[in-house]
């Protein structure tokens, strides 16, 4: 996180939910979401760039510490700040079908 996001970065993930700002908030918050599996791999479906935003369709897959599998599939907008750091990203998913295999 310390070297993708800028200090005063914000990650909304996802959309709806409270943002997290800044590095340690962020590194917090996806400590707490990766806990859960004991697999979990992202793939880049397509990649659009332009100036200092991109936007990824992405698909996500895993296995959680229950055993169970899950896929899943969303849209992460990117805007970086001068010194090509996250400045924001934006989740939009739909977290509640995977929270279910989770924790299930």
């Amino acid at each position: 996180v310390e070297l993708l996001f800028a200090e005063d970065g914000v990650l909304v993930d996802p959309i709806g939910t409270p943002a997290r700002h800044g590095r340690a908030e962020i590194q917090e918050f996806l400590s707490g979401v990766l806990s859960l599996y004991d697999k979990f791999g992202v793939s880049e479906n397509y990649v659009f760039v332009h100036e200092n935003t991109a936007v990824v369709k992405w698909t996500g897959n895993g296995i959680g510490k229950n055993g169970r599998s899950f896929t899943f599939e969303g849209i992460d907008i990117f805007e970086l700040n001068e010194q090509g750091k996250i400045q924001s990203l934006k989740a939009y998913w739909d977290a509640e079908p995977t929270l279910k295999v989770l924790n299930s």
